[in-house]
C-alpha cells in the first residue's frame, strides 16, 4: 500500500465515518497468498500521527490498525530524541514554517489548536499502546541509528522477528535513493523568508505576484551550506535547553522492547 492509500483507508477518515469492517476487507483483499519468504507489510510514517501537530492521532491509529489487521507483528522505528526533534524542525521549515528553532520548541498554541509537543518523543507510550493491542511479544523497537551503523544487523533482527530466513549480506542490500531530504539548518533563514511568500502546506495561499521570487529563494536555501556547523551548534543549544534530562525514564521502558542497547547508541537513559 502506498502512503496515499494508507492515508485514504486508515488515517484520513473522521472517527464518525471510519468503517473498520470495510477497511479490514480491503486489507484482506490485498494480502498475498501464503508462501515461504513472503510477509505482507503495512508501513508508513503517517501511521505514527502528525508530529508537527503533536501526534494527537497516534493512539487512534494504533486502535484502527488493531481493528483492521487482526494478529500482526509490529516493528516501531525510533530515533534519539534530540536529533529527532531537530529533524522535525527541519521538516517544519520544509513544509512552510517561519519560526526559528527556539520559537518552534517553545510555541504554545491557543486552546483548541495543536502544535509539536516534545512529550510525543516519549516513545515508550507508543510501544505500550501497540503492546496492549497486539501483545508485548509482538512489538519490537528498532533504532534508526542501528540501520545507519550496522544495516545487516538491523535487517537480521527484523527478519528473525518475522520469521524470514533471507540473507542480509551487505552486497545483497539494495539501497533506495534518499527521499524527503531535510534542508540544511544554515539555509533555514532563507527558507523562512521563502515561506512568507510562496505556497506550502502551512501557507496554502501564496502571494502570487512574487511567488517566483519565493521559489528562487527556496532553491538557494536548499543549497546554502555556508555556516552549517554554526547553525547546528545553535540548534543543539536550543535542543539542550528544552529537552535535556527529559527522556531517560521513557527510554528505560522503551529498552524492554528493543533488542539492542539504546544507551550505546547515545539515547538518554535512567539507570
Amino acid at each position: 500500500m502506498t502512503h496515499e492509500e494508507i492515508d485514504d483507508l486508515l488515517v484520513r477518515p473522521h472517527d464518525f465515518w471510519f468503517d473498520a469492517k470495510q477497511a479490514s476487507a480491503k486489507i484482506s483483499a490485498l494480502r498475498s497468498d501464503p508462501k515461504p519468504g513472503v510477509v505482507d507489510v503495512i508501513s508508513s510514517e503517517i501511521l505514527s500521527g502528525n508530529i508537527l501537530l503533536g501526534s494527537r492521532d497516534s493512539a487512534q491509529l494504533a486502535a484502527r490498525l488493531a481493528a483492521t489487521c487482526g494478529e500482526a507483528k509490529v516493528v516501531l522505528t525510533v530515533r534519539a530524541q534530540k536529533p529527532m526533534a531537530r529533524s522535525v524542525y527541519q521538516q517544519y521549515v520544509k513544509r512552510g514554517g517561519r519560526l526559528k528553532i527556539e520559537e518552534f520548541l517553545r510555541f504554545a498554541p491557543e486552546p483548541g489548536y495543536f502544535w509539536f509537543d516534545p512529550a510525543t518523543l516519549e516513545f515508550h507510550k507508543v510501544a505500550e499502546a501497540y503492546a496492549a493491542y497486539f501483545g508485548r511479544e509482538n512489538v519490537m523497537v528498532l533504532p534508526q541509528e542501528l540501520l545507519i551503523s550496522n544495516r545487516p544487523q538491523y535487517l537480521r533482527l527484523m527478519f528473525d522477528y518475522v520469521g524470514l530466513e533471507e540473507s542480509v549480506a551487505e552486497h545483497e542490500l539494495a539501497k533506495a535513493p534518499a527521499s524527503s531530504i531535510s534542508p540544511p539548518l544554515s539555509g533555514a533563514p532563507l527558507l523562512r523568508i521563502a515561506n512568507s511568500i510562496g505556497q506550502s502546506p502551512f501557507n496554502p495561499r501564496s502571494r502570487s505576484r512574487i511567488a517566483p521570487l519565493g521559489k528562487l529563494i527556496e532553491r538557494v536555501g536548499y543549497r546554502w551550506t555556508l555556516g552549517e556547523a554554526k547553525a547546528k551548534q545553535r540548534a543543539d543549544a536550543a535542543l539542550d535547553a528544552e529537552l535535556s534530562n527529559r527522556f531517560g525514564k521513557s527510554n528505560a521502558i522503551l529498552q524492554r522492547f528493543c533488542p539492542v542497547d539504546l544507551k550505546k547508541l547515545r539515547y538518554e537513559m535512567d539507570d
